[in-house]
């Protein structure tokens, strides 16, 4: 078993519930090519993929690529345990996201991650329960999301201001909490039904603990990137 894959479990034992199979590979360095336009796109993400020490990892037949940062065997070790490109790219996504899908297939589990962001918000992936995943891009869970509870906006007299369906959704937290990009020009909403951030505007046309915008990260390429710097390191605290 690799040393990874151990502290990953460790952090994260309902892993290995339920009678899993699990088969665990020998941990190498990142192989796979990263183009030109991704790296002139997203240099931190790439170069946080780049430095990565990559174990294969099949569960249940399906196949995911452990991602390893920091010491190694240090239980402080950062870890993303990740589904591989996907074969099958969804479509109408923001042309960052279709080019990215062709080399990284998302972050599913974490372990040891940043807890606090930029201007002392919290991390991105803190709550995360999968990020930039094909899973993520196909489901309807915005759009159901937003029907769940018009009745934000109805109690206040308002429409909904934005079709969901236009939106793919990058990442879903825990409390229900998600973030989405529109499907042409990559600008991220926060649905922010249950939150206490400070960081965010209530986007025009909109009640509070629904739609917001945050200034930090307007765009997909941005959130990426800001996202890949918390992880490195390199964010501000």
């Amino acid at each position: 078993m690799s040393d990874d894959w151990k502290i990953l479990t460790d952090t994260n034992p309902r892993l290995l519930r339920g009678g899993n199979e699990i088969e665990v590979g020998q941990p190498h360095s990142w192989t796979r090519p990263l183009t030109d336009e991704l790296t002139g796109e997203l240099p931190v993400f790439t170069g946080l993929l780049a430095s990565a020490e990559v174990t294969d990892v099949t569960v249940d037949g399906q196949s995911h690529e452990l991602l390893g940062w920091g010491p190694e065997q240090s239980q402080s070790r950062r870890l993303w345990l990740c589904p591989s490109p996907p074969t099958d790219v969804p479509e109408r996504l923001p042309a960052v996201q279709a080019a990215l899908f062709g080399v990284f297939g998302g972050i599913g589990i974490t372990a040891n991650g940043p807890e606090e962001g930029a201007g002392g918000e919290d991390a991105r992936l803190l709550n995360s329960t999968g990020a930039l995943t094909a899973a993520l891009a196909r489901s309807p869970i915005f759009r159901d999301s937003v029907d769940d509870y018009r009745w934000i906006w109805e109690d206040d007299g308002l429409d909904v201001p934005i079709d969901p369906d236009d939106y793919v959704t990058i990442d879903r937290e825990a409390n229900g909490n998600l973030t989405v990009a529109h499907r042409e020009t990559g600008a991220v909403l926060l649905f922010l039904p249950d939150h206490a951030r400070g960081d965010v505007e209530v986007l025009d046309g909109c009640p509070e603990m629904s739609l917001y915008t945050a200034a930090e990260t307007p765009d997909l390429t941005t959130w990426i990137e800001t996202l890949a710097a918390e992880w490195s390191g390199d964010a501000e605290a």
